[in-house]
């Protein structure tokens, strides 16, 4: 064991070595060193890693078996500085050359006797030492230097040195910083021309010579910068000798600009602080002392409580104008500041002023040092009295917009930049079917149409890169439930307070419905246009049907007239009757074509619909023939109608006739089935089907399972002259002419057909609603009736004059005739004799009949009239019908029609 206090020495040597044995035997213990052996590299860098008390280590320097002591020794040296002494033999001197960069103590050449090695071990500790010594000198020079060059250059305060010759030698990196140069800048610069303001140059230069006399100085200069700034420094500076001879000055400064500033500023802001609470008209200021009484009292005290300033100052509030209760209240604000030393306020409170009003102000207190360790206060109150009123009058306009966003018809929604729902009105979550709390939080994409969204969406982003001041569009929104809804929105940004982005609301008016009528306005102008054309076809229809209807009067007239001269045994009777018969069958079209005009004149009853349709039964299904089956289905209590029974009969024969085609163009085996009922049609329901009007109707409908009709037909079906019949088979006029009946009695047609399906045809008549007519007598070929009264016969037609003339003579009346309506009237005054019946033409030059009839009765009341027209024209057309009571003679007419109306017309109690 070693003992305590002796130095450890390593000993690195081959094994089995003489000198390992040798320095072991050593008496080096009574020296007060030990001896550690090692005899491997491992061992050696494993005690050097354990052991951290070695003082010494002798390295052989040549180990054998491959082992170089020199790389050993820079592998342990590297792990620990230790003092080395290399250990020699006689032959391994010419290793030295390889042993640079490793620091040694000494070299041993082995044998050299104990003495000689412990002198080698000494002066290798001793140098060792004197090496630790020199390097921790050197470490703390370094690191003084280092500390006063950071001192200097990141001291907040100035620093530079200046030669014997004012030159700059040296300036911290605060005040480079504070002036605005590089280091690079300043060395070398004369520091008075090129640091200091013009004006301080001959001062300064003063005081550095002070400096050199008193070998101290402090004073306060300017700097100036390199932007041409003056900062004020205050500076000590001291001058640094060599001997008896001045060397360099070292100046230290601090930038007092601020304080400067500062001390400047609040100079100012003293004097306008005074101006301030002596000008300020809406704050009222007073400082009181510790017991509470007023020390200052500012001019808008003055104004808002009305005593002035010399009535206040030295007195407290409850002497002024507080109750005892409010000055306890108050009093007990001041402790509450003393004890707590934090303001109070801003409270709200209600002051009486000198006057006695009552005013409200927004008050807030707070203490100040008054010096002498006594504590002032001081209270700051503005008049609110409008800021109440309008806070008041804010509350109710809340509640009005409240009110009105909560039950605004349009819907009104509020959302953030990325379409996130901020706020939505009842109407708006109405109108899409979502509960309010649902719709707050979705997206506008997710109740928008996803086809449209993407156009909104660069829409709505122009409108946020404040290209636009508001926007609006239409927009098609998805309700909750799935269905589609148009709106018109109006957006408008917002700035909501305390969100720091801004918002967008947008105003949301429902269009749907408007939508539907639009959709309905352009079917409907289709149909106007349509209607127009047909128009159009039919004034130039009635209007030739009109002239044909005389022409055809003439030759009905004549060939009557000729018949009842002529025995009808006699050849020339048979050939008349074909004139009569071809002349019927050209009445007939002249018919169809003033229907489909809607100018033919009708004699409308009121009857039952199903009455009407069972008495033509029979008669179509001969017309129909036996191969197809007719159904007729009654609907029940039907209501009455007013129409003429005869167009009844022709909507019948042509729908049926119709029918039976299509079924004859497919397999000619089939049904048509014929059914009434009863329909009403409310305003909604139209609104939305376009050609259907409101009201109660009864429907006649009549169905077949024929071949059908396309698009294409179905959009043709009621123009004039349009037929799907071969050559020779059809005019085209028979639908034509049911579109016009149907409309002349104020009705409407729908129309379902598709190819290979059947078509259905359902007329729809208004209900009647007046009183029930009686049927008028049917005029059949009965026997001619005669009479002998005097007829008073007004026809501007010339032909149709004479004719009708000879026909009304043929049956034995007494006739006056004229072809003008003035020589009626002069007629009719002349005449000494009665005039039993007055017969006109409706449409005549100069007047019309219905006037000339009201005129000449009023000069013979007891005259009886009767109307005779191929159409109405202006007088009944405009109707659409006769009115009630009056004789009315179509044209054409034969000779037993003109004599049965006559007769009829003349046998009329007269109206007393």
């Amino acid at each position: 064991m070693n003992s305590e206090g002796q130095k450890i020495i390593l000993l690195v040597e081959k094994e089995a070595s003489q000198t390992s044995a040798t320095v072991e035997s050593m008496a080096l213990e009574q020296y007060g060193y030990s001896i550690i052996t090692t005899h491997s590299r491992e061992q050696a860098i494993e005690t050097i890693a354990k052991r951290t008390d070695i003082a010494l280590i002798l390295m052989d320097i040549s180990l054998g078996q491959g082992m170089s002591g020199i790389e050993l020794a820079r592998t342990i040296l590297n792990m620990r500085d230790l003092p080395l002494i290399f250990l020699l033999s006689d032959g391994a001197c010419m290793d030295l050359a390889k042993t640079e960069g490793i620091i040694c103590y000494g070299y041993f050449v082995k044998n050299s006797g104990e003495a000689l090695l412990l002198a080698s071990i000494k002066m290798a500790l001793h140098l060792f030492e004197m090496r630790i010594k020199d390097k921790e000198k050197e470490n703390a020079l370094r690191a003084e230097k280092e500390f006063s060059q950071t001192l200097v250059h990141l001291s907040p305060a100035f620093f530079v040195a200046i030669d014997r010759y004012g030159k700059t030698i040296l300036m911290n990196e605060s005040m480079l910083d504070a002036l605005g140069y590089q280091a690079n800048e300043v060395v070398g610069k004369e520091y008075i021309t090129t640091f200091v303001p013009e004006e301080d140059r001959t001062l300064l230069a003063q005081v550095f010579a002070q400096i050199l006399e008193n070998k101290t100085t402090q004073n306060i200069n300017h700097v100036l910068a390199k932007d041409g700034r003056i900062l004020i420094c205050e500076w000590s500076g001291i001058p640094v000798f060599r001997g008896e001879e001045y060397d360099f000055f070292i100046g230290v400064g601090i930038n007092i600009t601020e304080c400067k500033q500062a001390e400047e500023a609040l100079r100012l802001s003293e004097v306008q602080l005074k101006a301030t609470l002596e000008n300020t008209p809406h704050v009222a200021v007073q400082w009181y002392d510790e017991e509470g009484r007023i020390l200052y009292w500012n001019p808008a005290s003055e104004a808002i409580y009305g005593w002035k300033a010399a009535e206040a100052i030295g007195k407290k509030l409850d002497e002024l104008m507080l109750t005892p209760e409010e000055a306890m209240h108050f009093n007990n604000i001041l402790e509450n500041i003393r004890d707590r030393g934090k303001p109070f306020g801003p409270y709200e409170i209600q002051i009486k002023r000198r006057d006695g009003h009552v005013t409200w102000v927004m008050s807030s207190t707070f203490n100040i040092p008054m010096g002498n360790g006594k504590t002032g206060f001081v209270c700051m109150d503005v008049d609110i009295s409008q800021q109440k009123q309008a806070e008041e009058a804010l509350r109710e306009s809340e509640l009005r917009f409240r009110t009105i966003y909560e039950h605004s018809p349009l819907g009104i929604v509020t959302t953030t930049m990325d379409g996130e729902i901020i706020s939505a009105n009842p109407s708006f979550c109405t109108m899409l079917g979502y509960p309010d709390l649902e719709m707050i939080g979705k997206n506008v994409s997710e109740i928008s149409i996803a086809d449209e969204f993407e156009t909104e969406s660069d829409q709505i982003q122009k409108f946020q890169d404040q290209e636009l001041d508001s926007l609006s569009f239409e927009k098609r929104y998805r309700t909750k439930a799935g269905a589609i809804v148009w709106t018109n929105v109006f957006m408008s940004l917002i700035d909501y307070p305390n969100i720091p982005q801004r918002l967008i609301i947008t105003i949301v008016e429902n269009i749907s419905a408007r939508k539907l009528i639009e959709e309905d306005k352009r079917k409907m102008e289709i149909q106007l246009a349509q209607a127009q054309k047909m128009e159009t076809i039919g004034q130039l229809a009635g209007g030739v049907a009109h002239d044909f209807n005389n022409i055809l009067g003439v030759i009905l007239g004549h060939t009557d007239l000729a018949m009842s001269q002529v025995n009808s045994s006699h050849p020339i009777y048979t050939d008349l009757e074909e004139i009569r018969k071809a002349t019927d069958r050209s009445a007939n079209l002249t018919r169809q074509l003033l229907a489909f005009a809607r100018k033919q004149p009708i004699m409308p009853k009121v009857l039952d619909l199903n009455m009407v349709v069972e008495s033509v039964l029979k008669m179509l299904r001969r017309l129909i023939g036996e191969g197809i089956e007719l159904i007729w289905r009654p609907g029940a209590n039907l209501w009455p109608i007013k129409v003429d029974p005869s167009q009844i009969d022709q909507i019948l024969v042509n729908l049926c006739v119709n029918a039976r085609d299509a079924i004859l163009g497919g397999n000619g085996i089939g049904k048509i089935t014929i059914e009434t009922t009863t329909v009403v049609f409310y305003e909604a329901y139209c609104i939305g089907h376009a050609g259907v009007i409101s009201g109660d109707f009864v429907m006649l409908a009549v169905s077949d399972d024929g071949c059908g009709m396309g698009k294409d037909t179905l959009g043709k079906l009621f123009e004039p002259f349009f037929t799907t019949k071969g050559p020779g088979k059809g005019t085209g006029l028979g639908l034509a002419t049911i579109d016009g009946i149907v409309k002349q009695n104020n009705g409407f047609i729908n129309v379902c057909s598709k190819p290979g399906q059947g078509t259905t045809f359902k007329i729809y008549i208004p209900k009647h609603t007046g009183q029930t007519l009686k049927d008028t007598l049917r005029i059949g070929m009965n026997p001619l009736m005669r009479g002998e009264e005097t007829i008073l016969l007004v026809e501007d037609e010339t032909t149709i004059l004479k004719i009708c003339k000879a026909m009304l003579e043929k049956l034995g009346y007494r006739v006056l005739a004229t072809d003008m309506p003035s020589d009626a009237i002069r007629l009719a005054t002349e005449h000494p004799g009665n005039i039993h019946l007055l017969i006109t033409d409706i449409v005549m030059p100069e007047m019309n009949g219905v006037a000339l009839a009201k005129l000449l009765q009023g000069k013979r009341p007891s005259m009886k009239c009767m109307f005779m027209s191929g159409y109405t024209a202006n007088i009944i057309a405009s109707r659409g019908l006769l009115e009630e009571g009056l004789q009315f003679l179509q044209k054409p007419f034969s000779l037993n029609v003109l004599a049965a109306k006559v007769r009829e017309a003349l046998d009329i109690p007269s109206v007393k």
